[in-house]
């Protein structure tokens, strides 16, 4: 009888992690080029070739609030080392509280699909790994954000 009582509150724990993560908004990597090279990294992220100065990253993300409508999506560089340009539609984000150029976006409402694209420019040389990181969060009710990091590292080029 224990061993009955035991697995079924194992079953039950497990069943409710999967819940917590059922609801979780979704973040797809459709496209990752670098420059004008037509080579796609998305598949392969840990293949994107050393960067360096000047050269721009480009992203293709499609964002799904898996059932729920979208809130927030935010890209941070904590290095400061790249300079983004954020794209979406601008009838799908909030006038008043989007700072693309930051990073931010602010869903209206009844959004719960969007692709975004992505431009990141490399504009200082950094010795430490730089991380683009990308969170994604949905109305949904206790609902974890997505998180998605791509480590981005850079040569600095002999002058």
């Amino acid at each position: 009888m224990k061993h009955l009582f035991a697995l079924l509150c194992v079953c039950f724990f497990v069943l409710s992690c999967a819940d917590d993560q059922a609801n979780a908004p979704l973040i797809k990597i459709d496209g990752v080029y670098i420059n004008s090279d037509k080579t796609n990294y998305s598949q392969h992220i840990e293949s994107i070739p050393q960067l360096t100065i000047g050269d721009v990253i480009s992203f293709s993300l499609t964002l799904d609030g898996n059932g729920y409508d979208l809130k927030t999506f935010l890209l941070k560089n904590e290095n400061q080392d790249i300079d983004i340009n954020l794209c979406c539609d601008e009838d799908k984000m909030s006038k008043d509280f989007s700072v693309p150029e930051e990073g931010q976006v602010i869903f209206v409402d009844d959004i719960n699909h969007i692709s975004i694209d992505i431009d990141a420019t490399v504009v200082k040389f950094s010795e430490d790994m730089s991380v683009l990181a990308f969170y994604l969060f949905s109305k949904g009710k206790d609902s974890e954000g997505a998180v998605v990091k791509i480590p981005l590292e850079m040569v600095e080029l002999a002058e």
